[in-house]
């Protein structure tokens, strides 16, 4: 299925491809592949898309990078990987564009101190 992932360590916003299983959802390995993390959570941006991020992504320590998407509150830890949501939850591809994401991010850091 067609996403768009917000890559926090490159400073990049690109099209990706993830696995669906036989059912025709997405394949939820592959979206812990592209956060890097084992726990995922859910920003909703607005358009009825919405922006996967790392669960814990704010415990962990040390120098992270983030992003901050001008749809969402708060700043998001990791990468991000972007859908769109069916009216029955169902995954669906995004309906912004590579070139929208890209002008609603802004990168950074963040660091935590244990």
């Amino acid at each position: 299925m067609k996403a768009i992932l917000i890559d926090s360590e490159n400073f990049n916003v690109e099209d990706i491809d993830l696995k669906e299983d036989e059912f025709g959802e997405v394949d939820i390995s592959d979206i812990h592949k592209h956060l890097k993390c084992s726990h995922f959570d859910v920003a909703r941006i607005g358009n009825g898309d919405a922006i996967f991020v790392d669960d814990e992504g704010l415990l962990r320590s040390g120098t992270q990078p983030a992003f901050e998407h001008k749809g969402y509150h708060s700043l998001l830890v990791g990468n991000g990987v972007v859908l769109g949501c069916g009216s029955m939850g169902e995954s669906q591809p995004p309906k912004s564009t590579v070139e929208e994401i890209r002008e609603a991010v802004q990168f950074g850091v963040v660091g935590m101190k244990n």
